[in-house]
């Protein structure tokens, strides 16, 4: 499935590439923190350094937010 178990190295070199590593994993580890902030925590998990994303909590908390909009 599209969106589980992706390594975090794999993030931070194709979202920050011009970036050294430990500049990188602190922005990954920022923007994650406020992803965690708008989706929850669960929608987010990191296990043995991979990232997934739990679909049906994204969708939920999107649909949330833009009921506020």
């Amino acid at each position: 499935m599209v969106g589980e178990h992706v390594p975090v190295d794999q993030l931070t070199v194709a979202l920050w590439p011009d970036s050294e590593g430990d500049a990188a994993y602190s922005a990954f580890t920022s923007a994650l923190h406020r992803l965690r902030g708008l989706l929850g925590g669960d929608a987010l998990p990191i296990r043995q350094k991979q990232l997934s994303l739990d679909p049906r909590r994204v969708w939920w908390a999107c649909r949330e937010l833009m009921s506020l909009l």
